[in-house]
């Protein structure tokens, strides 16, 4: 009879992987992508594990919550976004902030009577083609945020990278390109930098860099290992 497989989860290689982030991307934000139960690590002890991050980004609301619960106050993004109404009320309770990549949670954040404002990163679609408002709906859907009672005064604008998998694709040059031309003149942060992206395209890095997969000791490129580009698996 075979035993059964088991996974072992060294912490540690979690903190080297976080401390390689900060030294490819010294001068950003660093929120640490621990969706999918921490992807598959249990997310509690991998948020604990990398509680030297400066905030959290998970995929739905209730691993925002399950962080809430269980006491951890730092920043936490919803990147799904919010839904309905009571999923609004949720994230302002829990100081959670959300993702807006659909002008009809705008119309929700606009039609809501909050007890105080919620935190807010605008997507932007620059050609990843999943979720994001158009570019040519920038000014008018940050204006209408800015505008909005319900809304922060600090909103991030954020975007996706399609193909940074791939460190020879130019379209991740241009994805680039259209974020910091179509952001030219506002004050907001950008965020747009991946794993993949942290160690391939250092001028991506902007305000705020989103490290997932390489936490994990993963390698983000479809070619090569993840100990190529100085991670701990």
């Amino acid at each position: 009879m075979t035993r059964a497989a088991e996974a072992s989860i060294d912490l540690q290689a979690l903190q080297y992987n976080l401390q390689q982030v900060r030294h490819h991307a010294k001068n950003a934000h660093v929120m640490a992508v621990i969706k999918a139960s921490g992807y598959g690590h249990g997310m509690l002890r991998v948020a604990q594990a990398l509680s030297n991050s400066d905030a959290f980004a998970v995929a739905k609301i209730e691993e925002a919550l399950t962080l809430r619960n269980a006491g951890i106050t730092k920043p936490v993004l919803l990147l799904e976004g919010f839904s309905d109404r009571a999923e609004l009320e949720q994230l302002q309770q829990h100081e959670i902030s959300a993702v807006v990549h659909h002008p009809s949670q705008i119309e929700q954040l606009e039609e809501a009577s909050l007890a105080r404002p919620v935190e807010v990163w605008l997507k932007v679609d620059t050609g990843m083609h999943r979720l994001g408002i158009a570019i040519e709906q920038l000014d008018s859907s940050l204006k209408r945020l800015k505008a909005c009672r319900n809304v922060a005064d600090s909103i991030v604008i954020m975007s996706h990278f399609a193909n940074a998998d791939d460190r020879r694709d130019p379209r991740t040059e241009t994805q680039l390109k259209r974020l910091i031309n179509a952001t030219k003149g506002y004050s907001s942060r950008l965020s747009i930098a991946n794993s993949a992206a942290i160690l391939a395209h250092p001028q991506s890095h902007q305000g705020w860099v989103r490290p997932g997969i390489m936490l994990y000791g993963a390698s983000p490129f479809i070619k090569g290992l993840a100990t190529d580009d100085g991670l701990k698996p």
